[in-house]
């Protein structure tokens, strides 16, 4: 795991407007979800397709992470999807050995939240493919 985003994958718990982590560490709600880290671009021969969908219903605003391939299918070891939420709750889930439809789906909120998507490959290679703020649709 890069170590920009050690502090970003242990648990937070919301006080005082603010997010603390255990190792008094402390990221404010505007930073965790307005700065996205950096993403890496798979090389070709690695290349994986994932889709990050968010649910329109308030009552279960949930983050679906879907992996749907690539050249690069055989190659991928482990898929880690994280969330940011904007209440300062992280959650993690991890799939071994995706396969085309393999899903991961979070507890998000009814406003923008933060999701990471790591790829591990059978070389060792760790890429960041995913770091962006998923805002939660508004129907009209």
């Amino acid at each position: 795991m890069p170590p920009e985003y050690a502090g970003l994958f242990r648990y937070f718990h919301h006080r005082h407007g603010r997010c603390r982590s255990a190792g008094n560490v402390t990221f404010s709600r505007r930073h965790l979800l307005a700065h996205p880290g950096p993403f890496q671009t798979l090389p070709a021969y690695e290349d994986a397709s994932i889709t990050v969908d968010r649910n329109t219903i308030t009552k279960h605003p949930e983050i679906t992470t879907r992996f749907d391939g690539g050249r690069g299918l055989g190659m991928v070891r482990r898929m880690t999807v994280t969330v940011v939420r904007s209440d300062c709750v992280t959650e993690q889930e991890i799939r071994d050995n995706p396969k085309i439809g393999t899903s991961v789906t979070l507890t998000g909120t009814t406003t923008t939240d933060r999701v990471i998507v790591v790829l591990l490959m059978t070389s060792g290679d760790q890429y960041t493919v995913i770091d962006a703020g998923y805002p939660f649709p508004i129907k009209m």
